[in-house]
């Protein structure tokens, strides 16, 4: 039997598959939109299909295969916010299909109001679950139990329930719901919940290069041999770049991964998306599409996989702007490597702002503009469950070791083989134009084109860095950043959105980053 889990974002259909999967798939945190996909998981003899958080009426439509297949519908709503959710679900819960009903944080309604919504489903003997706020415990057992009395409701029955009177009960207004204040104050939030972990990886990943420099240059001492020195240990090697890499993209990943999971459970994250949403209109996105874009600063595959979650007239956009702007850890990790190398490191915020305003600007230029007006849906601010934080983490330091790293040590083979054989700089001297028409050293040639098998290729500056001015380096570690995406980033939004629209972005990613550092070079 198929069972579909429907409601609004943030309304406990995660954290329930999570508890009926036994921890093993779909944890819910307190953070809209944490499922982008639908994700199927089997109970007990049932498939149980958890659907992304509806936000607007055309979502039905969206995810009316999974609706229509199923043949119990659990329909989630949370208790304070409880018949404003049952009116908007009212097609479903009319539908015909049989219908369990979940109530969540009941232990946020007043007494009241939670007497008379059990009299009234005692009543009209219509199946229900009552949940308290994620982390609490409850029995599996009379969920199943609930399930298969699950039944058709009657007009009748949905009208009595929207009928009654629940005292409704909104989250606490916090100063960034101010128009002009709450904008200011989301950005510098975001500067420094996100600014400090990139801040503490410098440190960690800056005490730890010097052993990885002496490693590097003791174990090439014991190779004989040009091509096995090339590819262990030279531009490209495995054993060179490779582990430069992963000292400097590590503790990012890690450190971001941790503030990730906080800002998430906590519901901050949701906050300062609905701060920035009146902005983020502007620009062809919704404030909920900040959340893949931050996301990004991780890992950009991840955060393409979340664009899923946004709606289907700014999913391009959200990608888009995840591709030109989001600094992953990679190629934060060398970006700090690099301004450290010329004892700048601070240069690392000027560059994030120039990132900023450049995918602005891009956006501003090739977006959609038109964004539908989604329903109000507030999340309330809860503190951090330990437990979500490490499942976050583990899952992001997962992926990281068994999907990037080895794709990347992958990459750094097939690279050290093409320097080898001389085609690299073959490839690098068809950089060298570009570069010139930039006004910038020719020597850098060989990063940019780095850039664009992966974002660690950055690190190649180090070599150079300290015979440039620092207005050089500045500007090729922010034109290698933006010109292109990595080819893992790449291959995502090939799967996404098909390879003809994977290369127009591209294009115009190009475009925009092109006349950007062109400015910049004659201004600076």
């Amino acid at each position: 039997m198929d069972v579909a889990l429907i409601g609004l974002e943030s309304s406990g259909k995660s954290s329930l598959l999570y508890r009926l999967s036994q921890y093993k798939t779909a944890r819910g945190l307190n953070q809209r939109g944490s499922t982008t996909d639908v994700v199927s998981f089997e109970a007990n003899g049932l498939t149980f299909h958890d659907m992304p958080g509806l936000r607007h009426d055309t979502d039905f439509e969206r995810y009316r295969h999974v609706t229509d297949e199923a043949d119990v519908h659990v329909v989630f709503a949370r208790a304070h916010q409880l018949i404003r959710e049952w009116k908007r679900l009212e097609r479903v819960l009319t539908s015909g299909k049989r219908i369990l009903l979940v109530i969540s944080h009941i232990d946020r309604l007043d007494e009241d109001s939670l007497r008379r919504v059990e009299h009234q489903l005692k009543k009209r003997q219509i199946p229900h679950v009552m949940l308290q706020t994620p982390g609490s415990t409850w029995k599996t057992q009379s969920f199943f139990k609930q399930l298969t009395e699950a039944r058709a409701l009657s007009l009748a029955d949905v009208s009595a329930l929207t009928s009654l009177y629940v005292k409704q009960t909104d989250p606490v207004n916090l100063f960034l719901k101010h128009p002009v204040g709450g904008v200011v104050a989301a950005v510098l939030t975001i500067i420094l919940l996100y600014g400090l972990p990139v801040a503490l990886a410098y440190q960690v990943a800056s005490r730890l290069e010097p052993f990885i420099e002496r490693f590097v240059d003791v174990g090439s001492t014991f190779i004989d041999g040009a091509f096995l020195t090339t590819m262990l240990f030279g531009d490209f090697g495995l054993l060179s770049l490779g582990l430069y890499s992963f000292v400097w993209a590590f503790p990012v990943v890690v450190l971001l991964g941790v503030m990730v999971g906080v800002t998430d459970d906590t519901g901050l994250k949701d906050k300062l998306a609905d701060a920035l949403d009146p902005v983020m209109r502007k620009l062809g996105l919704s404030g909920q599409d900040l959340i893949p874009f931050l996301g990004g600063f991780g890992c950009n595959v991840t955060a393409l996989d979340q664009t899923k979650g946004c709606h289907a007239c700014t999913q391009k956009n959200c990608a888009s702007l995840i591709s030109i702007g989001s600094a992953c850890s990679y190629q934060m990790g060398a970006t700090l490597s690099v301004f450290g190398a010329i004892g700048k490191p601070m240069l690392v915020f000027p560059y994030v702002f120039s990132l900023l305003v450049i995918s602005l600007v891009h956006l501003k230029l090739f977006a959609r503009k038109e964004v539908p007006l989604f329903w109000r849906h507030e999340t309330f601010l809860q503190p951090a469950q330990a437990a979500n934080v490490l499942r976050h983490v583990r899952d992001v330091v997962g992926q990281f070791m068994t999907q990037a790293m080895p794709l990347f040590l992958l990459i750094c083979l097939v690279a050290a083989l093409l320097d080898w054989t001389g085609l690299i700089a073959l490839l690098e001297s068809a950089m060298t134009p570009i570069l010139s028409l930039l006004q910038l050293p020719a020597v850098g040639a060989a990063a940019l084109f780095a850039s664009i098998i992966r974002k660690d290729g950055i690190l190649l500056l180090n070599e150079s860095a300290s015979a440039m001015a620092t207005v050089d380096v500045f500007l090729l570690v922010l034109f290698a950043s933006v010109a292109t995406s990595c080819l893992v980033t790449m291959t995502k939004l090939g799967k996404l959105f098909g390879w003809r629209q994977a290369m127009r972005t591209i294009a115009l990613q190009f475009a925009t980053a092109f006349g950007a550092v062109f400015i910049l070079s004659h201004l600076l």
